[in-house]
């Protein structure tokens, strides 16, 4: 039994299609079916069951790719630790980030860090916060800012910011002097939205559905300054995080009467050994936070 082997077996039990796996594992289809089924020979079992288009576990499969998820997860642990030991001020962090987020923490995060760690490479992950949480727990990405308001058992999080979602509109709207809105008043309104895979979308789309509105969507994006200038044209409505769209005064941002509350964070896989750069990072987010918390109190 090889190595290759079981990361063949993990790639295609993920993927459930051997030429995908093929393709991110960089050989041919070929190659993993016939180190599958060697794998099966050695093990007396079999792994997938093939009666079905996709390639799906059959429950001996299921028992063996938890015990090598835990076998490789564990082996990679070894290989950071070492690269750790052998080089201390030197290594790459692979960052996930929510577009919107992305905007205003990014900037100055990465000018404050690199001031500290000028060694060190951060690779960033556009993705929603909902399917960051997933790169996390997959193991894809070393961590992540996240909106943190729903726990995930899996992740250790560090709180960053409050706020809450607000809606933001062209300050020639009629409804731009209100001081606050119901989604009732926007019923009839067009809305360009950041894309689905975010907490804002998700909970956007309850509050909609709570009010038995079809809203007209005329534009998905994760250019949050494509929105905002839509927006600023009067040519629909967005809701962003008020501290973000704040940052954009020549739009009215205002509160909902049924509030939204959100909070971001910053967070790792719990049973994941951080890289030296990425223990790094977290303790530089730890005293960040731990500043703002002192210069609020004075």
């Amino acid at each position: 039994m090889e190595l290759r082997q079981l990361e063949y077996f993990q790639a295609v039990s993920r993927l459930k299609n051997i030429t995908r796996a093929a393709e991110k594992m960089y050989v041919t289809q070929p190659t993993i079916t016939l180190a599958i089924q060697r794998l099966e020979e050695e093990l007396g079992v079999v792994l997938f069951d093939r009666s079905q288009r996709n390639f799906m576990l059959t429950a001996e499969g299921h028992v063996f790719l938890k015990h090598i998820d835990s076998i490789l997860q564990g082996l990679k642990d070894a290989i950071i630790e070492m690269q750790d030991h052998a080089s201390l001020q030197k290594g790459s962090i692979k960052l996930g980030l929510p577009p919107m987020v992305g905007t205003f923490f990014l900037p100055t995060l990465f000018i404050d860090f690199q001031k500290q760690y000028p060694a060190v490479e951060i690779t960033t992950v556009e993705a929603g916060s909902m399917s960051i949480r997933e790169l996390l727990k997959n193991g894809e990405i070393d961590i992540g800012i996240v909106v943190i308001t729903e726990p995930e058992p899996q992740l250790n999080t560090l709180p960053i910011a409050k706020g809450e979602i607000h809606a933001c509109l062209s300050t020639e709207h009629p409804l731009s002097k209100e001081t606050v809105l119901s989604f009732d008043q926007l019923r009839n309104e067009s809305f360009v939205l950041i894309p689905d895979g975010t907490y804002v979308r998700r909970t956007i789309a309850a509050e909609f559905k709570r009010n038995n509105i079809i809203p007209r969507i005329i534009l998905s994006s994760g250019q949050v300054e494509t929105l905002l200038r839509l927006v600023k044209k009067g040519v629909a409505i967005s809701f962003l995080i008020d501290f973000i769209a704040r940052q954009y005064p020549d739009i009215a941002v205002i509160p909902l009467s049924n509030p939204l509350p959100i909070e971001i964070g910053l967070a790792w896989k719990k049973d994941k050994s951080l890289s030296y750069a990425s223990r790094a990072f977290v303790d530089f987010m730890i005293r960040s936070v731990q500043v703002d918390a002192a210069a609020k109190s004075n």
